[in-house]
Parts: C-alpha cells; structure tokens; sequence
C-alpha cells in the first residue's frame, strides 16, 4: 500500500521557530524566503497545491487566493487576532477552514496598559525628558523622585521653583534630599510626601514632609545617627544647615538650605 503523501504547507513569512518545528512535523513546510510581505504573483504561485497556507495580515485571501492553491486546499491559519485580510464566506463556501490566534496579544496589551498607569501616576515621562536635558536641578529632583518611588512604596509630589546647574554643591545637596526621602518612606508609615525646593540667587532650600507616626528627636539614640550623620552632617559641611522637627502623632518636617555662595 502507498502510503499517503505528506501534507504540503506553505508559510508566507517567517514566524517563530517553535512553530516552524511544529509545521515540520506535520508535513512538508515551505517558507518564503523573502523579508517581507509577497506579492500577489508571488503568493499565488507559492500556495499552488498546498493543503494548508500560514498566512499574516498583509495576505489577502480572496477567491483568486483560493483559485490559486486548488482544491487540496483545507486550512488557511491566520497569525494575526484579526482576520480582516480573510473573506470567510469564501473560504465557508469551499470548505476550507479559517483560523486566528485571539489570544496572542492579551498579556502584551496588559503590560503596556500598565506601563501607561505608571508612566503616567509616577510622571516617569517627565522625569526622563528632565534628566536627559541634564545637569540642572530640577532636572536632579525629577530623577530622584522617580527613583524614590520606584524602589519604596511612597509617592512624592514634588514642587521645584527656580533652577540652577548642578555642581558639587547642588549634587550633595540631591544626596541630603534623597536621603530624607528614603527614610520618610522607611520610618514615617506614611505613603506620600511632600517635596518643596526653591532656588533663588541666595540659597537652595528643600522641605521634606511626611504626615506620619513622627518621632521625638530627643529621645533617639546615639546609635542611630543616620539621619543626623547623612543629611544635617552633609549640609554643615557645606556651610548649610539642616533642620529636622517632628513629634510623635504629627509627621516630620526636614528643612535643608544651602546658601548658593557655599565652596
């Protein structure tokens, strides 16, 4: 007994290699060797005599597709959610089967819709168009808050009046910032806060405001100096000051200001 010939079956475009591997255990695969959509000559001489064609969008299967590949013709598979480029009465009419792959884009759609949210809630397109203008402290502050938010669950709304190039001064005056920040989203148990800077000629000043449990500064030991060491000792050194108030029940409030002429 002869056996039965194998199947033959025409992809119009390169696909991904697992269902390649696939189609070459069903029969026999042709693959067009172009990098691009085929033309209508082209696609029509291709699927003569094939039993099944994997088409993508920009194929038009019509009556003259279907002339085209014959009658061995009993599937046209469709990479595509939608299957605009199909007449599927035509195909209903010839018995040929017609499918689609609705469900190849839900999770990509997903994750960019809650990209969007979060480009958008944590203003990460703003931050970036600020930090590639670069060297600027808005610029600076705008990074900051981005990365703050990204790696601690508190959001910062920020106000920045006034800009100035970022030097050595302005760097570790972000550093102080950044610092009191984090240990706002650390230690506060709130989930916002507030960031106000102001620059004018005399002086940079920063107000961080967190609306949580609060502390009284008194009574902190002197083995936990990591806000007083890493924000008020980085100022001072600079010939800033800084200033922390908070009580317990009523948040805390620090307050750095370095005066611009600071060497």
């Amino acid at each position: 007994m002869t056996a039965p010939a194998a199947a033959r079956i025409v992809v119009t475009r390169r696909i991904p290699e697992p269902a390649l591997e696939l189609l070459h255990g069903a029969g026999d695969v042709w693959l067009s060797p172009h990098d691009r959509p085929m033309t209508t000559e082209e696609l029509h001489a291709a699927i003569a005599g094939a039993d099944a064609v994997v088409t993508l969008l920009h194929d038009r299967v019509d009556d003259a597709f279907l002339d085209a590949a014959g009658p061995s013709l009993r599937v046209v598979a469709n990479v595509a959610v939608g299957y605009d480029n199909i007449d599927v009465p035509a195909c209903t009419r010839r018995g040929v089967i017609a499918t689609n792959t609705p469900g190849v884009l839900v999770d990509a759609t997903a994750d960019i819709a809650m990209a969007l949210i979060l480009m958008s809630t944590r203003r990460l397109g703003e931050a970036e168009r600020m930090v590639r203008e670069g060297g600027t402290w808005a610029g600076l502050v705008a990074g900051m808050v981005a990365e703050v938010e990204a790696d601690h669950a508190l959001i910062v709304d920020p106000v920045v009046v006034g800009d100035a190039p970022v030097d050595d001064e302005l760097a570790a005056l972000g550093a102080a910032t950044r610092e009191a920040l984090v240990n706002a989203a650390k230690h506060s148990g709130a989930t916002a806060a507030d960031l106000y800077t102001e620059v004018t000629q005399e002086r940079v000043a920063v107000f961080v405001r967190d609306r949580g449990k609060g502390f009284d500064p008194a009574t902190v030991p002197d083995d936990r100096r990591g806000l007083r060491d890493s924000v008020t000792g980085r100022l001072i050194r600079l010939g800033g000051t800084a200033e922390v108030r908070s009580a317990p029940g009523e948040g805390t409030e620090v307050e750095l200001v370095l005066p611009r002429s600071a060497g």
